[in-house]
């Protein structure tokens, strides 16, 4: 959702310290992985891929990696810049530019992929669901800023929260219902740094938690809202840290070079997933991992060429409750029968700025450090689903 010149200068540094790095011995991020996750996760995790037919279409795969299964079908691109779970695992909220090419709206389906329906009609991205199901909190542009809005479940009521001179993205509103974090260039103004902030649900008392002038972001809960999973450079290579909700206590859990993305707790604190560069060079495959929540065992659950969880991954405790072969039945134009479709207020007009499609992960150069895995504390709890992106 960034700038397509901000954009492009990320991916020249990329390729460029890519091509430095490209005789390093290829290091996976942790201990090799196997065929399967650990036995006791359990649930489903969505998730985006580019595998078959180069646009991005989204799938479903159980948190052990059995029964992967494709839920879109059509020719957009779906989930690219985000994709949630609702709490009660009937629904997924997830980006689709099936009606302008390059122009991602918010959509939502059923849990097998049918009856999908337009939410948004602006240049929207990176949805998370309130706890109780009424709200979604996402990223949309007002004006040249992307800024954090809020609607109603259904679309309705679009507020802006942020109203910061930065680019705000990746929302994650927290399991108790207290917080919504995100994050933000706000403070630095580069396509390089970004941090990960904090307010509360209303917009008010935003703060800073991270500032390493790095890469801080694609941030996410804890199931008992104590603790934040996030993705940083700053110790040169891009690893998952948890910290407290105040930022402080940073311990890392991942060990290696390739790079680690977007990852999410699963909903009863055991387990985390995670996207994982598989070699140096930023333009590889990704694959989707899951490991204990201190950072061991870690398994590999998708074994596919091309980008899994390209735009996040999301968790929910739910199993199949539907028909997973359902026939996707899409309604590509809004009508007053399918949705309610939003308005916004005079001064949150929402500007309809292409987005790109690079990456967004930064620029660093590969370095040898291990870090010793530590062990982060969780609470389990009944939080039905978690997302990350």
């Amino acid at each position: 959702m960034r700038s397509r010149f901000g954009i492009l200068v990320i991916t020249v540094l990329f390729l460029f310290f890519s091509s430095l790095n490209s005789t390093v011995a290829q290091s996976t991020a942790t201990p090799t992985a196997t065929s399967t996750a650990p036995s006791k996760a359990t649930g489903q995790i969505a998730f985006t891929s580019n595998r078959t037919t180069g646009t991005y279409q989204i799938y479903v795969i159980n948190a052990d990696g059995s029964s992967e299964r494709q839920l879109t079908t059509d020719a957009a691109n779906n989930g690219q810049y985000g994709l949630t779970w609702s709490p009660d695992g009937k629904h997924i909220v997830y980006t689709s530019d099936r009606v302008a090419f390059d122009f991602p709206q918010l959509f939502i389906m059923d849990a097998d992929g049918s009856n999908s329906k337009p939410l948004t009609t602006g240049n929207d991205s990176y949805p998370t669901y309130s706890p109780d199901g009424k709200y979604i909190a996402y990223s949309g542009y007002i004006g040249r800023n992307l800024e954090i809005l809020s609607m109603n479940a259904d679309g309705s009521n679009i507020k802006n929260l942020t109203r910061s001179q930065g680019d705000d993205e990746y929302p994650s509103w927290s399991p108790d219902g207290k917080h919504i974090m995100f994050d933000s260039n706000r403070d630095f103004g580069g396509e390089l740094v970004q941090e990960i902030y904090i307010m509360n649900i209303d917009g008010s008392n935003q703060r800073r938690l991270t500032n390493n002038e790095v890469f801080d972001g694609y941030a996410s809960w804890s199931p008992d809202s104590k603790h934040i999973l996030f993705s940083t450079v700053r110790e040169g290579e891009q690893a998952l840290y948890t910290m407290n909700i105040d930022g402080s206590n940073p311990t890392r859990l991942t060990k290696g070079k390739t790079s680690k993305l977007g990852s999410v707790w699963s909903p009863d604190g055991r387990y985390i997933a995670f996207v994982q560069q598989m070699d140096l060079t930023q333009t590889s495959d990704r694959e989707i991992f899951v490991m204990n929540a201190d950072g061991s065992n870690v398994q590999q659950i998708t074994f596919a060429l091309g980008w899994n969880g390209y735009g996040g991954i999301a968790w929910t405790r739910f199993p199949v409750r539907v028909n997973p072969t359902a026939t996707p039945k899409v309604s590509a134009t809004p009508t007053a029968s399918e949705t309610n479709i939003p308005t916004v207020t005079p001064t949150d007009t929402v500007t309809a700025t292409a987005p790109n499609t690079a990456t967004k992960t930064p620029s660093s150069t590969a370095t040898n450090t291990d870090v010793p895995t530590a062990t982060p504390t969780t609470v389990p709890t009944d939080t039905a689903t978690a997302s990350a992106f």
